[in-house]
């Protein structure tokens, strides 16, 4: 098993690139971490924010994720930025739908 150099996560031997992170993973070293703080620090809260933005602000989520899946180390990231501001995307149709329905026109 090959450790990411990113996050830790264990991959097959035969993986490029980490299934969790999307880091190219080197195919001549094996490195190991220590599952601690200290490896995820401020990328990890970045993470989280931008996957909150992408879900409350949808045409965000859609740009970071078609700008992601172009770069193999951000991929995986990049996939959960889409699906996210599809998904506010999809919940914001319905609610409008919804409303629209409900007769909402406030008169």
């Amino acid at each position: 098993m090959k450790n990411c150099p990113n996050c830790g996560h264990q991959n097959p031997d035969d993986a490029r690139f980490c299934e969790t992170c999307g880091a190219a993973l080197s195919s001549n070293v094996q490195q190991h971490f220590n599952a601690g703080p200290s490896n995820t620090g401020a990328s990890e809260s970045t993470n989280i924010g931008l996957g909150i933005l992408s879900f409350l602000i949808p045409l965000v989520g859609i740009i970071l994720g078609i700008s992601y899946m172009n770069n193999p180390a951000k991929k995986a990231a990049g996939k959960t930025y889409l699906f996210l501001g599809l998904g506010g995307l999809v919940l914001a149709c319905l609610f409008a739908a919804l409303i629209g329905a409900a007769g909402g026109s406030g008169y």
